[in-house]
């Protein structure tokens, strides 16, 4: 057995050697083999335009998204705001489905589809101009 390091990989090379009699000679090698998770998102929605808020559910809609992966994953939302004066995310729904923001929760049908919806903390009587967030999704392996 011969190896090699190439960054953080170590490659191995095997060589066998037999002389082949009249029963045949037989080589065997044990395999191991996994499938990672891979998401894959599509998010459909127009980065220019400014998103607006319903004034009664506080809520915004920011496009479609489907998320699928080809094994069940966990997915965890966070929102980071850029001012004291941009309100609290309240929370995050893709289709019919809560995201609590911070916690991972599980998706087990390996697809979330749906609209985005942001809902917003914003008390009645407070003028809210234009803010931005940053929206950020992590995703676990199950």
């Amino acid at each position: 057995m011969c190896y090699f390091f190439i960054g953080k990989h170590i490659l191995f090379f095997w060589s066998f050697y037999s002389i082949i009699d009249n029963n045949g000679t037989t080589w065997s090698q044990v395999l191991t083999f996994t499938i990672k998770p891979k998401v894959s998102i599509t998010w459909t929605y127009n980065e220019n335009d400014v998103i607006p808020i319903d004034d009664v559910t506080k809520e915004g809609v920011v496009g479609l998204l489907n998320i699928s992966s080809n094994k069940p994953v966990k997915l965890s939302a966070d929102v980071k705001r850029f001012s004291e004066d941009t309100p609290d995310v309240e929370y995050l729904k893709i289709g019919n489905r809560n995201i609590p923001l911070n916690q991972p929760v599980q998706i087990q049908n390996k697809n979330l589809y749906g609209d985005l919806v942001i809902s917003f903390d914003i008390k009645e009587n407070t003028e809210v101009s234009e803010f931005t967030i940053l929206l950020e999704f992590t995703f676990y392996p199950f």
